[in-house]
C-alpha cells in the first residue's frame, strides 16, 4: 500500500516536468533564436496587467504575452526587451528567466529521486 502511494506521488512531478519542460525540451533540440521585443500594450488579466510584446521574425510580425503579471504595467510600452524562442516556433518567445526555471527543475529532480528511492530504492 505505501508503495503505490510513493509511485501516485510521483505522478504530480512527472506531469509538472512534461508541462513545463516541453517548451525548453525544442531549445535543446531546435536551437535558441533570441530577437528584440517590444511592449506594444499591457492585457488585464485576474492576476494584473500582463505585457504583449511584439518582434519580427524573418517577414512574419508575431505578439507574445508575457509569463507575469504585475499589479502597475511594467515595462514601460514601447521599451524594448531580448526574447528567445526555439527556432521553428516564435510563439514560446518569452523573457529569458534562468534562475526560476533552474529552481523549478531543481526541486523537481529533487521530488523525483526522492520518491523514486522511497518505491524502488535505487539509492
Amino acid at each position: 500500500m505505501f508503495k503505490a502511494l510513493v509511485i501516485l506521488a510521483l505522478l504530480p512531478a512527472l506531469y509538472a516536468l512534461a508541462l513545463f519542460g516541453w517548451p525548453d525540451l525544442l531549445r535543446v533540440i531546435q536551437g535558441v533564436r533570441h530577437v528584440r521585443g517590444t511592449v506594444v500594450r499591457h492585457d488585464l488579466s485576474t492576476d494584473g496587467f500582463v505585457p504583449v510584446f511584439q518582434f519580427v521574425n524573418g517577414t512574419v510580425t508575431h505578439e507574445v504575452r508575457g509569463r507575469t503579471a504585475s499589479l502597475n504595467p511594467q515595462p514601460p510600452v514601447g521599451s524594448t526587451h531580448w526574447l528567445s524562442h526555439p527556432r521553428r516556433r516564435p510563439d514560446l518567445a518569452r523573457l529569458p528567466d534562468h534562475f526560476p526555471r533552474t529552481m523549478m527543475y531543481g526541486l523537481l529532480t529533487a521530488w523525483l529521486a526522492l520518491f523514486s528511492d522511497m518505491a524502488f530504492g535505487w539509492f
